[in-house]
């Protein structure tokens, strides 16, 4: 039989070989490995969110509602943090990607990867780019991202507003890390919605408990239930025609006995990029003002169309429903995040007033 022999040179010669390996594919190491890897993590990997660059300016409050999309999304391990990243405004994607990734190393993230956003154009332009980068806790590069008004998705979304450009970045990297839907059972709120909650003075889980039997007493007067209509918010002022408009689809609809308010107060409401914190504003104001001033009626209603002055769009709808009390009865929001919304598309102040009434029926009846 013949004996194979191994000399204790080849066997350096052969881990030297082993070790050269190993450094080479570390060495060859790219975006598309890393991305891969990040896809094997699934919604299991953990991230940090950095507050969005919005118009040249990092905003926390938009970092959050991205994180919150990303957790909607099916991710289960987000976080975000108020500390802006020192990248450059409006620089390309890969100048973007080197910046943030520089600043990562510098500033260690708990999690394993990290996202920076921004979002690109001017008041008058409206949004025209949207730029997303991720990197792992190293600052390598994973992912990187540039949407513009050429892109299918871009023109799918068209974003007029921070939100819808949360939405764009969500979208992508949900197509990017190839997540599929999570489970309706899962879709409880993650650790920034209620953080966000709490910032946005969101009610107690008791205040909300307490509205569903004044509802329920509500809807049993059915047709008969008088309800007067306050002026509407809308721009920070009243409008008187506007409330008379919707107590008149009230009466032609038969769903109540409505009867326009002579006055209202305008109400202070402070602007803010979180639209639950101006919905639950202007509920706390209108409880304040019945506490203070009973209506003429058993309940009141106040409303606030969210209409953009430069360009008429209307951006949201809110209103209020008060017992005679001053307790909230309804508090309801909606925007183009929702289905009636975008199934009425509202434009102008009636239409407004015809959402009030498609949403005061289904809520009801």
């Amino acid at each position: 039989m013949t004996r194979v022999i191994i000399s204790n040179s080849l066997i350096r010669v052969a881990a030297v070989a082993a070790a050269f390996t190993i450094q080479t594919a570390q060495a060859g190491d790219t975006p598309a490995d890393r991305l891969a890897s990040l896809r094997q993590a699934g919604s299991a990997a953990s991230m940090t969110v950095f507050p969005v660059m919005l118009l040249e300016k990092p905003v926390s409050q938009v970092g959050d509602v991205l994180g919150i999309m990303l957790e909607q999304a099916g991710m289960e391990n987000i976080e975000s943090t108020d500390v802006a990243a020192t990248v450059t405004p409006g620089a390309d994607p890969a100048k973007s990607a080197a910046e943030f990734g520089a600043f990562v190393v510098n500033h260690s993230i708990k999690t394993d990867y990290a996202l920076f956003a921004e979002f690109i154009g001017t008041r008058q332009t409206g949004f025209t780019e949207v730029h997303t980068v991720i990197v792992d806790k190293s600052g390598a590069e994973v992912w990187s991202d540039r949407q513009t008004k050429s892109d299918v998705e871009f023109r799918r979304i068209n974003p007029t507003e921070p939100m819808q450009c949360c939405l764009l970045v969500s979208d992508r990297v949900k197509s990017a890390m190839r997540l599929s839907a999570p489970p309706a059972a899962s879709k409880g709120p993650g650790k920034i919605e209620k953080r966000f909650s709490e910032k946005a003075g969101m009610p107690s889980d008791a205040e909300r408990s307490d509205m569903a039997p004044r509802l329920a007493a509500l809807r049993q007067l059915g047709g008969n239930a008088a309800i007067e209509v306050y002026p509407v918010q809308i721009g920070g002022k009243v409008d008187a025609e506007a409330a008379r408009h919707l107590a008149t689809l009230l009466n032609e609809a038969g769903l109540c006995k409505a009867l326009p308010a002579n006055s209202s107060p305008v109400f202070k409401l402070n602007p803010t990029m979180n639209e639950q914190t101006r919905l639950w504003d202007l509920a706390r104001a209108s409880r304040k003002q019945m506490k203070a001033h009973p209506g003429e009626a058993p309940y009141t209603l106040f409303a606030e169309y969210m209409i953009n002055e430069k360009t008429n769009a209307v951006g949201a709808v809110h209103f209020v429903v008060c017992d005679r009390t001053g307790e909230w009865v309804i508090v309801d929001f909606q925007n183009n995040h929702h289905e009636d919304f975008n199934r009425i598309a509202p434009r102008t102040t009636a239409d407004c007033g015809q959402f009030v009434l498609k949403r005061l029926n289904g809520l009801l009846k």
